[in-house]
């Protein structure tokens, strides 16, 4: 259960208990006729300013009341304060951070009583509405309470590579509007919050993975030892961006013999379609569902498609009678003209997760007032607009020229829905880097005026009606998440790719499916980040922030490996674990460790070893770098003796034991991934690729 503090008296605990009766309507519930309390899931826990969203583990309670009513079509729980003397907000479901309760599913097996035993598939998750126990459910993707999606559409795009990789991804499908296999994407019950399921789950590649080397470099590791005081030696430890960059497309590798291969169309698509609007319900939220279809002959690539609905990155109307007026957090979008003002509205979507063969791509639009007229749908010329700043003066130029669709607007209440699913074949096939795409409404003009409006996705019910991009594709690269072992770090990560901000993917992304060339999984079931360029990164940001010097042991465990570049590579460092400060206000930004392979041919470390000045230690922790060879690392950050410490150990055996109470009181995260320092105009991918990766980390920090 995960619930978010608004406001109120600063602390106070609360207790959640179970509510029989689910009669009760939120548009008619008062305090005299409230419905009774009964169970208690959870006795006492801690709610509080600087915790911003809290969980509530209630599995175990949940897992009673649906043996104990299997036939509950709802849940009904309430929550009152403890101590009498608080009081607090919360988020609702009419605010833009609803409540969650949060279920992962274990599908079982129904098998004949002398067949073997087989592991279950990767558990699905499903996140269930809250509010009105009479409102038709509607599911909807399993999304961290903390990370709701972000308007970020400033991102230098991430260009793909165009020559293939020494081991290539098996499933390289070419993109195109090609027919589509028979079996339909597995997706999750909707008729019902609480199920039991007892289909026969998809069958999924096995996460089982084929170890490389498992036996330590045969080169002797000696003892770390500085190799320099002072400032610090390289610009990976210099402070790193927070806040979002402007829009500057970065050129990426185009020769490199180790690069993902690009994804080349096989077919032209069909002409540009005209839509006429459906009046059907809105189509079912459970975006990222990845559904593997049977397994193909032995020795052939296992195909499966992904069904994701990707909301927009933000929605602006502009109106021309207030030309410098910003429109973009309004919860309604306006296309209007003649008495009403010409009015036009803008929609952006990041099409960075589509890879491989697009099957299908629909937008879908909740009407929220209605005219007779008609809309034009067009694409623009510019994708450099952001919907905090767009204004009837500056709005992207719209190419008119082209008519991606002609809508009749339906009643109010109905979905448009636009199959724009030959459109976004032909973007992706003529630039594979294309990473943004913005669809701009304008109005018909017939007669002496008109407007419509549709939902954006700024209303606080945004996940149930917001515009979404609704696509079915098979991804060029196989997902990590496909491997149960990576599931929960996916789960706790943001992907920072090529920058820190904004991040490429968050963590229910990443769980559900999320794949590109710069991180895939491979056949052998181990996960490769990749990147190329100086001060480019592909790196999983771990989400906790937390102080060195609390109680719980902070670590990160990995089984690791990466070739060395070549000589001609421009590489000159390639980081792959960091702990990295979080900083305070006023404080000096920068990593706490940065592990690293360094161009001397070492496996190194550096080590901040003041506050400020920011000085930094680097420690030769290897005095060779085991060239694409497995090695087993952990970091530990723990209490000992009243003291803090930190060690880091290769292949099980102590390399740093390093004083710690110099950095108390002091906020950091944990990061792995590929983090790139080369000279200019290197084009060279490094790939560091993880057969395991474990990070256990409290979340602390505000």
């Amino acid at each position: 259960l995960f619930i978010e503090y608004i406001d109120g008296s600063g602390v106070a605990y609360l207790k959640a208990q179970h509510v029989s009766d689910n009669s009760w309507s939120e548009q008619t519930i008062t305090y005299s006729n409230r419905p009774a309390a009964d169970t208690v899931w959870d006795d006492s826990f801690l709610i509080h300013r600087w915790m911003g969203w809290v969980e509530v583990d209630v599995t175990s309670a949940f897992q009673s009341h649906i043996n104990d009513h299997p036939d509950d079509a709802f849940l009904s729980l309430k929550l009152s304060e403890v101590s009498q003397d608080r009081h607090i907000r919360l988020s609702s479901k009419d605010t833009s951070n609803s409540p969650e309760l949060i279920l992962e599913i274990e599908e079982t097996t129904e098998e004949a009583t002398d067949a073997p035993t087989q592991a279950p598939s990767a558990s699905p998750t499903t996140a269930l509405p809250t509010g009105d126990p009479t409102a038709k459910p509607t599911e909807h993707p399993s999304v961290s309470p903390t990370q709701a999606p972000t308007m970020f559409p400033t991102q230098s795009p991430i260009q793909k590579p165009t020559t293939a990789p020494t081991t290539s991804p098996s499933h390289s499908p070419t993109r195109g509007p090609t027919s589509a296999p028979t079996q339909s994407p597995t997706m999750f019950p909707t008729q019902s919050p609480i199920q039991k399921l007892t289909t026969k789950p998809t069958t999924i590649p096995s996460d089982s993975p084929t170890r490389g080397p498992t036996s330590a470099p045969t080169r002797s590791p000696t003892t770390a030892t500085p190799t320099g005081v002072g400032s610090s030696p390289t610009d990976l430890d210099s402070t790193e961006p927070t806040t979002t960059p402007t829009r500057s497309p970065t050129t990426f590798p185009t020769i490199s013999p180790t690069v993902p291969p690009s994804i080349s169309p096989t077919a032209s698509p069909t002409s540009t379609p005209t839509i006429s609007p459906t009046q059907s319900a809105p189509p079912s939220l459970s975006p990222t569902t990845v559904a593997p279809t049977t397994l193909a002959p032995t020795g052939a690539p296992t195909e499966y498609r992904r069904s994701e609905s990707l909301f927009p990155n933000g929605d602006a109307f502009v109106i021309q009678r207030q030309p410098t007026q910003n429109l973009g957090y309004r919860s309604q979008l306006q296309v209007s003209f003649g008495d009403w003002g010409d009015a036009y509205s803008f929609v952006h979507f990041d099409l960075q997760s589509i890879s491989g063969t697009l099957h299908d791509a629909t937008v879908s639009l909740l009407v929220t007032e209605t005219d007779t007229m008609d809309i034009l749908l067009h694409p623009v010329l510019s994708e450099d607009w952001t919907e905090g700043s767009i204004t009837w003066e500056n709005h992207p130029p719209v190419d008119t020229s082209t008519i991606l669709a002609r809508v009749s607007v339906p009643d109010v209440g109905e979905w448009i829905h636009i199959d724009l699913t030959s459109t976004l074949n032909q973007v992706l096939m003529e630039s594979t880097d294309r990473r943004f795409y913005t669809i701009a409404m304008l109005p018909v003009v017939e007669g002496s005026g008109s407007r419509i409006k549709v939902a954006s996705w700024d209303r606080g019910d945004w996940r149930t009606t917001s515009p979404k991009l609704n696509v079915i594709y098979s991804p060029a690269y196989r997902p990590p998440s496909l491997a149960s072992k990576f599931l929960t770090v996916l789960g706790e990560c943001d992907l920072q790719a090529p920058v820190p901000a904004p991040a490429a993917a968050y963590p229910w992304q990443l769980r559900d499916g999320f794949s590109n060339w710069f991180l895939y999984l491979t056949e052998a079931n181990t996960m490769k980040l990749a990147m190329a360029g100086a001060g480019k990164r592909s790196e999983l940001r771990h989400k906790a922030n937390w102080d060195s010097d609390s109680a719980p042991e902070k670590y990160v465990r990995a089984r690791v490996r990466m070739p060395t570049p070549p000589a001609d590579s421009g590489t000159r460092q390639v980081t792959f674990l960091q702990i990295h400060h979080k900083p305070e206000l006023g404080e000096i930004d920068g990593p706490l460790l940065r592990v690293h392979y360094r161009d001397n041919g070492t496996l190194s470390a550096n080590i901040r070893v003041s506050v400020d000045p920011k000085d930094v230690n680097t420690y030769k922790v290897l005095d060779f770098w085991p060239d694409n060879e497995w090695f087993d690392i952990e970091v530990r950050i723990f209490r000992q003796n009243d003291n803090t410490r930190m060690t880091l150990s290769i292949n099980g055996e102590e390399k740093i034991n390093h004083d710690l109470n110099y950095w108390t009181f002091h906020y950091n995260y944990f990061k792995a991934g590929a983090y790139i320092a080369a000279f200019d105009g290197s084009t060279y991918v490094n790939e560091v690729e993880f057969d395991t990766l474990e990070i256990s980390a409290p979340f602390e920090s505000p």
